[in-house]
């Protein structure tokens, strides 16, 4: 099993280090998990962006403004956007619309299936 952790505080890119360690042994009744796969998408930078399952996909969204749609038993990518945005917090998704916002405060919402923006707002 891989693990990551901090040795030290400062950006994740300059402290994170990954090491092999043992899996732990499931508890009673437990079961052990394993990874399937695993992806890179961007950075985060200061904020927090977690991945969002809809269907049969997975969504995910990083700083510089890409949105990704990924096949979820796989991790194939079916399609990215660049919304040419600062975007400041993860996707909410369901089976047929992704949405993200940026740090002004404007709302993209794009077509679940091909990643087509469907419209934009402005929040703030």
């Amino acid at each position: 099993m891989q693990a990551a952790y901090y040795e030290r505080t400062g950006p994740a890119r300059e402290v994170l280090q990954v090491a092999v360690i043992p899996a732990p042994d499931p508890a009673p009744g437990g079961v052990r998990v394993r990874v399937l796969w695993s992806t890179n998408l961007g950075s985060a930078q200061r904020f927090t962006f977690f991945p969002r399952h809809a269907a049969d996909a997975l969504y995910a969204a990083s700083r510089d403004g890409t949105v990704t749609r990924l096949e979820a038993r796989r991790g194939e990518v079916r399609w990215g956007a660049n919304l040419e945005l600062k975007l400041s917090g993860g996707v909410g998704a369901d089976e047929s619309l992704v949405a993200v916002a940026s740090e002004e405060g404007e709302v993209v919402a794009l077509e679940a299936k091909t990643g087509a923006v469907r419209w934009r707002a402005r929040a703030s």
